[in-house]
């Protein structure tokens, strides 16, 4: 059955919850951290990188408390919520600080104070256990909230229920079929972007149950496709040589096109200082760990946080959970980069193309990647999204944990020097799963855009000594082309 709707744009905020209901107790244990956060963010500054991972550190411990508690009863639902804002309001400050942005900080003090002077107002009202506890609703088995998916949709179906429609936008788009395995499912065709979804189920014309996933990824048909194998075209070789010659700097260049297989490379054998791009390895080993409702796990806003925007704070966070630095190097290797590098935390097919070294940068960091290697990790996260045996099995994901990573990549934020230095070569209808880095003379991208004809891979890494990254765009602008007319 499908499911037709042209153009749709929502923006809503999602907060994750666990499944689990647990008592009015554990939330207001878990709110009474909120003393210890609070002292740690007033203490957290600008020139002390280690309080500043302290409150956020603390902050993310709170709010994964509140999470853990479930649902609570009516009464105790708006000191628990103002608890959640305070929480995610006092990572926010920690957040601002590691993006430089003393605008954050100051927007996200406010907002915190704010939120702590409603918890002070409201936790009278709470009386544990004195009225009834209120449920959300559940998810969808397919997708799952924040995951990319290929059009499927597949809900559990309630006892008595006779119908059941989709909701986008708060518009019934169309009904879904209600089949003997006790699962409703359709799939939707529309443009490729970001959703809510909400199957709505009937019986006898009315609604006795819902079921939402928020932010949700819809790719294009063609991204169901199989990735056709590497190889390497005399004319694209061509234009990323000469692409390359015109920037005032060191490039590392990687594009496959997987619909066609053409693909072409320019010094993509040569280390760069990787800067955030590695932080794929921290995201997969974290991923792979997550459980069978990956967007539920205490790790998921960590993950989304790298994806997001690069923070340096949540990979710091997950560095226990994964088992170090040496856990990062693992996940890098689960990918296929395997000569890159991730010595620590950070501070706040032989048709293929040739992987030479060209040109060396310098190395003033143990921290280093090459365009290869980011080319096969992007690649391989998508394979494993479409559930490609192979893949999985290196990954060590499932399908669900990888399309919540590759949903994490299509919802980085453009802003600032997140922006990146090849989206911009793609239309902006496109989604595209990207993971940047930038420190100091460096600028990298690592993109895989879900154009209509089929994905294609792009990976540019810059280096020169002042770079900027209007100059590093120029590049990657170039480089796109390049890929987009030699592909067709």
């Amino acid at each position: 059955m499908r499911i037709t709707r042209a153009t749709l744009a929502l923006v809503i905020w999602l907060i994750p919850t666990s499944g689990a209901v647990a008592t009015d107790t554990a939330m207001l244990t878990a709110a009474g951290r909120a003393a210890g956060v609070e002292r740690a963010t007033a203490a957290a500054s600008a020139s002390s990188p280690a309080s500043v991972q302290l409150a956020y550190d603390r902050a993310r411990g709170m709010r994964e408390a509140l999470r853990a508690a479930g649902a609570v009863s009516a009464t105790c639902q708006a000191y628990g919520g103002w608890a959640v804002r305070f929480a995610e309001a006092s990572t926010a400050i920690a957040d601002g600080y590691d993006r430089l942005s003393p605008t954050r900080v100051r927007a996200a003090r406010t907002a915190a104070a704010a939120a702590r002077s409603k918890m002070r107002s409201t936790r009278s009202a709470c009386r544990a256990g004195s009225s009834p506890v209120v449920k959300p609703p559940p998810t969808l088995r397919e997708p799952r909230p924040g995951a990319a998916f290929f059009g499927q949709m597949i809900a559990r179906r309630p006892t008595g229920a006779t119908s059941a429609e989709l909701v986008i936008g708060g518009r019934v788009v169309g009904p879904l079929q209600l089949r003997s395995d006790g699962t409703a499912w359709a799939r939707l065709v529309a443009a490729p972007g970001r959703y809510d979804l909400q199957v709505r189920f009937r019986r006898d014309g009315r609604v006795i149950a819902t079921a939402r996933s928020s932010r949700v990824w819809l790719l294009p048909t063609s991204a169901r496709h199989s990735v056709q194998p590497a190889t390497a075209s005399s004319a694209l070789q061509s234009r990323l040589r000469a692409a390359a010659g015109r920037f005032n700097g060191i490039s590392g260049i990687w594009v496959h096109d997987l619909e066609s297989g053409v693909a072409g490379s320019w010094n993509a054998g040569a280390k760069f200082p990787a800067a955030s791009t590695v932080k794929l390895g921290v995201m997969v080993e974290a991923m792979r760990r997550t459980g069978v409702r990956p967007e539920q796990s205490p790790l998921a806003v960590d993950i989304a946080s790298i994806g997001g925007w690069s923070s340096n704070l949540a990979p710091n966070r997950l560095m226990n959970a994964i088992g170090g630095p040496s856990g990062a190097q693992a996940g890098l290797a689960r990918l296929g980069a395997v000569n890159s590098t991730y010595p620590g935390n950070y501070i706040v097919a032989t048709a293929a193309p040739p992987v030479t070294t060209v040109n060396q940068p310098p190395l003033r960091t143990g921290r280093v990647t090459t365009a290869a290697d980011m080319g096969r990790a992007i690649t391989t996260i998508h394979r494993a999204a479409r559930g490609e045996s192979a893949a999985l099995s290196a990954t060590g994901m499932t399908v669900a944990q990888a399309r919540l990573l590759l949903g994490n990549l299509l919802s980085a934020q453009a802003e600032a020097d997140n922006i990146g230095i090849v989206r911009q070569g793609f239309a902006a209808a496109i989604p595209v799963a990207q993971k940047h880095g930038w420190i100091s003379n460096t600028r990298n991208s690592v993109a895989i855009a879900f154009a209509p004809r089929g994905p294609v891979v792009v990976v540019v890494l810059t280096n020169h000594s002042g770079l900027t990254r209007a100059q590093a765009a120029a590049l990657g602008s170039d480089v796109v082309r390049a890929i987009t007319e030699t592909a067709g």
